[in-house]
């Protein structure tokens, strides 16, 4: 997929500045738009729909967003958009200013941030479940229990305060405020079971502060565990550990949840070949590394291009000859007979006498241009090499 064709056309009516904008919203697309159907961008443009006072957005903060790498985040990184397009503040031209770049590199692996950023997320999912399995809700007032809770869980994850806004000491007491809020519009709505019983706990202590898909409810799909190197045949081991254990990937099991692995065994150590095992897809993008083996590659002389035919170093080498030629010429000139005048005017005079044709006056200068073709403007002092063209 050609990208830059793509941003260009985006810049259809909006003029060619746009264009270093459309690159960065253009990143933010590529990697989190939800795959071919793009159910991320429309979950985004249908909640915008709702809000009656919406943000502006700057291209730069979604570039940020998506260079988040937070693969297990599918639903916490949308709803760092969300909380964008709903921010309580917002700069003179109504942008707005949430988030700082601390915040974006917060959420990066093993920063502070990312392991409360991953219980919203895994929060995020859970009401999706229990929603869809037990609530009878409109679509609407479902999406927006989900994305209130969603925004809350940010805006609780990065610990962004506001007078208007309801500020809770843990993400269970959003869940429970979400939870409360939807059984008061259903009364047979059962007890969610990801809550947990809440008391006066103190506040938990937080940090200040080509198409990837992401499937609904934080699955990874087979084309990110590609993306990445995770493909049927590759040789993985733990990460941070010289002498871990190496694994080949037999299969992917057919279920974005997990893969399958199988420990290698090497002739000398006549070990019984283990069967393959399942492990989580989430714990072998943050936990494994794919082992590339390193491929020799040389070249014996004549294989590669001659560097003493550089045209760049045959250029330099010119210079220096016209260079010391004009010098030795200076240097043996009548420069001793004649007098330089700078004001009124420049000129050049001859202040002793000299023999017919005995004067010999050398222009020297370090203003030497070789080029491929010839400027009317300039003195040319004759070819100096050919150099084939290729």
């Amino acid at each position: 997929m050609d990208w830059n064709s793509i941003a260009k056309q985006a810049c259809i009516g909006m003029g060619a500045e746009f264009l270093e904008d459309a690159k960065k919203l253009m990143e933010f697309v590529r990697v989190w738009s939800g795959g071919e159907d793009g159910h991320i961008l429309k979950d985004l443009e249908g909640y915008e729909r709702t809000l009656k006072v919406k943000r502006k957005l700057y291209p730069h903060d979604l570039q940020s967003i998506s260079k988040v790498d937070f693969v297990d985040g599918g639903r916490y990184i949308p709803a760092m958009v969300k909380a964008l397009l709903n921010a309580p503040t917002a700069d003179s031209i109504g942008h707005a200013n949430l988030f700082s770049n601390s915040d974006y590199s917060s959420l990066q692996p093993v920063a502070k941030a990312r392991p409360f950023a991953k219980q919203a997320n895994d929060l995020m999912c859970s009401v999706i479940s229990f929603l869809n399995a037990y609530g009878r809700f409109e679509a609407s007032v479902q999406a927006k229990l989900v994305s209130d809770l969603e925004v809350r869980c940010v805006m609780h994850v990065h610990q962004k305060r506001c007078d208007t806004r309801a500020s809770y000491k843990s993400l269970q007491h959003i869940a429970k405020a979400r939870h409360d809020e939807a059984k008061a519009m259903d009364d047979k709505l059962p007890t969610w079971a990801k809550l947990k019983p809440i008391g006066d706990e103190p506040r938990t202590a937080m940090p200040a502060g080509w198409l990837r898909e992401i499937r609904k409810g934080g699955l990874v799909a087979d084309s990110e565990m590609s993306s990445r190197g995770f493909v049927v045949g590759a040789k993985i081991l733990k990460k941070d550990n010289e002498r871990a254990t190496m694994y080949t990937i037999t299969g992917l099991c057919g279920s974005p949840k997990s893969i399958a692995v199988q420990k290698d065994v090497k002739d000398e150590e006549q070990e019984e070949q283990e069967e393959p095992f399942e492990v989580d897809r989430h714990e072998v993008i943050t936990s494994w590394v794919v082992h590339v083996v390193a491929q020799e590659v040389c070249f014996e002389s004549g294989e590669y291009p001659d560097p003493s035919l550089y045209s760049d170093m045959l250029i330099d080498v010119w210079k220096g000859h016209i260079k010391s030629t004009l010098i030795d010429a200076f240097k043996k000139g009548s420069e001793s007979k004649v007098v330089v005048h700078k004001e009124p005017s420049v000129k050049v005079v001859v202040g002793k006498s000299f023999k017919e044709e005995a004067l010999h006056i050398v222009g020297l200068t370090n203003n030497i241009t070789i080029t491929s073709k010839h400027n009317t403007s300039m003195l040319c002092l004759g070819e100096c090499f050919e150099h084939p063209t290729q």
